[in-house]
C-alpha cells in the first residue's frame, strides 16, 4: 500500500513538473534581464549588442521605440523586432542558430545615416 502511494506521489509529481515546463510564461525563470521577459519573440537588441528571446509584450515596446526613434532621427536605433514564434523553444532555436553564425542585423542605424558607411547595404 505504502509503495502505491508513493508511486502515485511519484507520478503527480512529474506530470506537475510536466505542465510548469509548458506554460508559457514564469516569473522565477522568464525574468531574464531589467529590459526583458522571456518569450517567443525575437529581438536584436541594439543598445546591449544581442539577440533575445522576448515576450509578446516586450516584442511591441522595441517596436514602439524603434518607430519613435526613426521619428527622432536617432544615429544608433534601440532595438530591432524580428521574428515571432509559436514556442519559446523555437525562438531560443533560431537565437542559438543566428547566434553560432555570428549573425546581427545591420538595422541598428537609422537608414538615412547607413550611406555613411562604407560597404553598408
Amino acid at each position: 500500500m505504502k509503495y502505491v502511494l508513493v508511486i502515485s506521489l511519484f507520478i503527480l509529481s512529474a506530470q506537475t513538473l510536466r505542465a510548469q515546463e509548458s506554460t508559457e510564461f514564469d516569473f522565477s525563470k522568464d525574468d531574464i534581464s531589467e529590459k526583458w521577459f522571456a518569450g517567443s519573440s525575437l529581438v536584436y537588441d541594439c543598445e546591449d549588442m544581442h539577440w533575445v528571446c522576448v515576450a509578446p509584450a516586450d516584442y511591441a515596446s522595441c517596436a514602439r521605440m524603434r518607430e519613435i526613434d526613426l521619428k527622432r532621427n536617432k544615429h544608433k536605433l534601440a532595438c530591432v523586432p524580428a521574428e515571432i514564434y509559436e514556442t519559446k523553444k523555437e525562438c531560443n532555436l533560431a537565437l542559438k542558430t543566428l547566434v553560432a553564425r555570428a549573425s546581427f542585423p545591420r538595422v541598428c542605424v537609422h537608414p538615412v545615416q547607413r550611406p555613411r558607411f562604407i560597404g553598408f547595404r
